[in-house]
């Protein structure tokens, strides 16, 4: 009976008790703003929130409350409790354009020494080294790479599956196999077979952890493990390394390779759906800059 009153209020409440996965978002807004009904949320309230939330964080955070209040304003419509969304009058906010975070051959020199320098705590040293390695030179995503089989690599054939499973576009692709990985994984499989024996291991994990490390569980590398990883590889060796800064590395380096990189082959090794995602690995090289520069002059 309660219940029912208390759905029958036009006002924030309401929509926490219905949709509790946002009621972070709805209660800093009412806390912040100090309303309490839906009568009081204005296209003025709302843009004057939005300027205080960027003023103290990023536009992600932004974005982030646009999409959950968006969603509960558009379920207010559709119970009649509002006549309109006025959040689709409010734009998202548009996060900056920075330059990709990658790392250079004197840090991944001193990543490698650093690995086997605290081997110990980084511990097996050829796994993370494999992982690495992986991940560099064919530029798939954390999530491909915690999702990878072995069934999904033929050596035979030298290609690798991005399968569906851990996809971010929802789709699957082949790549050949670099060389620059092929004996890393080659060693991971026969490690594995020494702690399993001759099974069938197609269906497993091509990184398993957990065989070679007693101090971690489960039955195959998740993404605390990968994470927890590259945060002690980066406090010993004072370089940031993480699998997202990984991949922008190996995609600058190809996109930045002779006068006249292919750009529609590093989207499909990528997996982008638009190329102009692609587009933005491109930089100039300072000595064309310099060119196009020089060729200025006041004699036109």
């Amino acid at each position: 009976m309660f219940l029912t009153f208390i759905l029958d209020l036009p006002c924030i409440m309401q929509l926490l008790l219905v949709i509790y996965f946002h009621q972070i978002t709805l209660e800093r807004l009412s806390r912040e703003k100090n309303i309490t009904f839906l009568s009081e949320i204005t296209e003025e309230l709302l843009i004057s929130w939005k300027n205080e939330v960027l003023q103290r964080a990023t536009a992600t955070t932004w974005n982030n409350y646009h999409t959950h209040l968006r969603a509960l304003l558009n379920f207010a419509v559709k119970k009649s409790w509002v006549t309109e969304n006025i959040l689709l009058e409010i734009p998202r906010a548009r996060k900056p354009k920075l330059k990709k975070k990658t790392i250079d051959s004197a840090s991944f020199k001193h990543i490698f020494n650093t690995l086997d320098y605290h081997e110990e705590q980084l511990s097996p040293k050829w796994f993370w080294n494999a992982v690495i390695k992986v991940m560099f030179y064919t530029g798939m995503r954390q999530n491909q790479l915690l999702s990878l089989k072995w069934r999904d690599i033929n050596f035979k054939k030298q290609d690798i599956l991005l399968a569906l499973e851990g996809s971010k576009t929802h789709r699957e692709w082949s790549i050949p196999l670099p060389k620059g990985c092929e004996n890393e994984l080659l060693f991971v499989k026969e490690q594995t077979h020494q702690q399993l024996g001759p099974i069938d291991i197609s269906d497993h994990p091509v990184f398993r952890l957990q065989l070679f490390n007693d101090n971690f569980s489960g039955f195959g590398l998740t993404s605390s493990q990968i994470e927890g990883f590259f945060k002690k590889l980066s406090k010993f060796s004072g370089e940031k390394i993480s699998s997202h800064r990984l991949r922008h590395t190996m995609a600058t380096l190809i996109a930045q390779h002779g006068e006249n990189p292919d750009l529609k082959s590093l989207q499909y090794i990528l997996g982008h759906t638009d190329i102009r995602t692609t587009m933005e690995y491109i930089e100039p090289k300072r000595a064309h800059l310099e060119k196009v520069l020089n060729h200025l002059s006041l004699d036109f």
